[in-house]
């Protein structure tokens, strides 16, 4: 209990710090949801219609290998009981290195879209964070949030904004 209330203390002394500092700047806050401009902004539209692109054979290939792999497998639970031990044998293990290099190659596909992804996407936030930082200069935002927040009126939602001007700096 003594933690918390030391916790609230603190919290409150650095209120009263930060409060001089808020009120020189106004203290105008806004929030975007990130999620939201994930989703519609034109640039996060392209990267995802890029990333399907550049996959998308290979995920074809591995998607050809799976009914290649289903095949064999219904020929071997089919014509076991009539092949030779030597047959049985050449097809059991033919199906366990298909599996074994499928499996490698979903697991290298898996690894590279992540990496892919996760590299546009941290371009994608960058490219966020500076149309947010022009705009909070040019409407002298205090602070603009993206994450953490549990309410938020509309008077302080930037996102359709954000939105509107990343459409403008992609038609440019």
């Amino acid at each position: 209990m003594n933690r918390l209330n030391l916790r609230f203390a603190t919290l409150g002394f650095i209120i009263c710090l930060l409060t001089p500092a808020w009120a020189a700047t106004n203290g105008k806050v806004g929030w975007i949801d990130m999620q939201q401009v994930l989703e519609q902004a034109p640039q996060a539209q392209m990267i995802r219609q890029q990333l399907k692109t550049k996959f998308a054979a290979r995920e074809q290939g591995l998607r050809n290998s799976q009914e290649e792999l289903r095949k064999m497998q219904e020929t071997y639970q089919r014509d076991a009981q009539v092949m030779s031990a030597e047959k049985r044998e050449q097809l059991q293990n033919q199906i366990v290195e298909k599996k074994r290099g499928l499996y490698q190659r979903q697991e290298k596909l898996r690894q590279e879209f992540q990496a892919s992804s996760n590299q546009a996407i941290q371009d994608f936030t960058n490219e966020v964070r500076s149309v947010a930082a022009d705009l909070a200069k040019k409407h002298h935002y205090a602070i603009i949030l993206a994450e953490g927040a549990l309410y938020t009126s509309k008077d302080v939602d930037l996102t359709d904004l954000i939105i509107k001007e990343m459409k403008a700096k992609k038609d440019k």
